[in-house]
């Protein structure tokens, strides 16, 4: 018997990033929102917490599941998990924003299939 999935989880690794975009919360954090608009999705809540000198975490808790990101300017890196359940989420629209507002040079996108039972 074959079940359809029941979420879909896109992990990106983005690498070679704008630094000075990574360094701005503000604009990451915007952005984000801007990816959960663009995904369909539905924000519940969000929480950040900024590292010293630079760097931090932030994880937006969605209706539909959640989508975290954590940042290191100093190695112009940002790693990013979008995981989205339901058919009316556009998931990869978000990981595409993200790509782009972010600058990454060297995105790696993994898609993994969550409860599907093969």
């Amino acid at each position: 018997m074959h079940q359809e999935s029941l979420g879909v989880h896109y992990i990106l690794d983005l690498f070679f990033c704008n630094v000075d975009l990574l360094n701005d919360s503000t604009y990451v954090i915007s952005s984000i929102k801007e990816a959960i608009f663009r995904a369909n999705a539905n924000l519940l809540e969000d929480v950040k917490y900024e590292f010293t000198p630079q760097g931090f975490t932030a994880i937006f808790l969605l209706s539909e599941s959640h989508i975290s990101i954590h940042t290191w300017p100093e190695k112009e890196y940002a790693a990013v998990d979008i995981f989205t359940c339901g058919a009316h989420t556009k998931p990869n629209d978000a990981c595409n924003y993200l790509i782009d507002v972010l600058e990454s040079k060297k995105p790696v996108k993994t898609i993994i299939k969550r409860g599907e039972i093969l």
